[in-house]
């Protein structure tokens, strides 16, 4: 597993209490998600940049740079982990950093299902089964539970 990749997944361990969302309330909550998952999305462009500097400075046997990197890539873990504690916060959980995918758990029909959005998207239109992911995204059709 590559530094990021790492970084990434003892990211994604917040854990809060179930909240289950309508699409109304969902949309509601897009204006400060979308701030923060844009937050996210850069934070994790930029700590993506510096492993690559690091590993580049490591290859050319520069330990100093590369211990300097290192620490400047743990701030950068640190403040990516605060960001997404925020959103675990709110009760939605981010599936991809690189493109600020959100799910926000909901029922349809008795069932378990997440509403889905995507940075820059202007409003929640797509909802998928717990399993199916961002490639099982459908329209949505009628309001979840």
């Amino acid at each position: 597993m590559g530094d990021c990749e790492a970084d990434r997944s003892r990211a994604a361990t917040v854990r809060t209490k179930r909240r289950w969302f309508t699409v109304e309330e969902a949309d509601r909550t897009l204006p400060l998600i979308s701030r923060i998952v844009g937050d996210i999305v850069r934070q994790y462009a930029q700590l993506d940049r510096l492993q690559t500097r690091r590993k580049t400075a490591l290859g050319r046997a520069d330990r100093a740079a590369a211990e300097e990197l290192m620490g400047e890539a743990s701030l950068a873990v640190e403040r990516l982990n605060d960001l997404i504690a925020e959103l675990a916060r709110i009760g939605c959980q981010l599936k991809d950093f690189r493109d600020g995918q959100v799910d926000f758990p909901a029922r349809r029909n008795g069932q378990e299902v997440m509403l889905c959005w995507k940075l820059g998207e202007t409003r929640l239109s797509y909802w998928h089964e717990v399993y199916a992911g961002f490639a099982g995204r459908r329209p949505i059709d009628e309001a979840c539970e």
